[in-house]
């Protein structure tokens, strides 16, 4: 009896070891695939869509899960498909590209159910930071997309107040309503990929 205890550890500690650990996999944004955009009211009739075009980030996955987020993006390369208006973005009154040429999101807590996704973690723009809750779904993943790489693919939506990050143009119409909201929404079509 002995022997067959001593045989079966052996085993058991055999397997584990040459068992192979899952750990977290990491996917960089693949930059031509994914969208960081926005939407804002604009003149009480109207929304205003907007991109950021240049940006870096990555996200980790355990087992299939979203376990990490994390993202920087230049906001000089804001684009609303407007030259004079996103002059006006770049400028103090909004996102003071100058002096603040980055803005920036790193994943604090994830939850999930199913293939929904909720994400809290902490935004920084202009110096200042606050905690965002984006809600979004897993919307794919892949063995070998036509690169032959790994991709996972994400969407989500998320509110802020443009105001609590100091972005305080304020201007009313003579009619009522503000000329552009305070209400900011993010909005995020994201592919990964993993590199290596």
């Amino acid at each position: 009896m002995l022997i067959k205890r001593a045989f079966f550890a052996f085993f058991i500690a055999v397997f584990l070891i040459s068992t192979p650990v899952l750990a977290e996999v990491k996917y960089d944004l693949d930059k031509p695939h994914t969208r960081i955009g926005f939407s804002v009211r604009h003149i009480v009739v109207s929304y205003v869509q907007g991109d950021f075009k240049k940006f870096d980030g990555h996200f980790k996955m355990n087992k299939g899960e979203l376990t990490h987020v994390e993202a920087v993006v230049e906001t000089a390369s804001i684009d609303t498909a407007n030259a004079d208006r996103d002059k006006h973005l770049r400028s103090n009154e909004f996102l003071d590209v100058e002096k603040y040429p980055e803005l920036k999101f790193v994943s604090k807590k994830i939850t999930h159910k199913g293939n929904k996704y909720t994400v809290v973690g902490d935004l920084t723009i202009k110096d200042v930071t606050k905690s965002v809750t984006l809600e979004g779904e897993l919307v794919g993943t892949v063995e070998k997309g036509l690169d032959e790489k790994p991709h996972a693919g994400f969407y989500a939506e998320g509110k802020i107040n443009r105001k609590e990050f100091n972005m305080n143009f304020h201007v009313i119409l003579e009619a009522g309503g503000l000329a552009v909201g305070n209400e900011v929404k993010i909005i995020l079509d994201v592919d990964g990929v993993v590199n290596s």
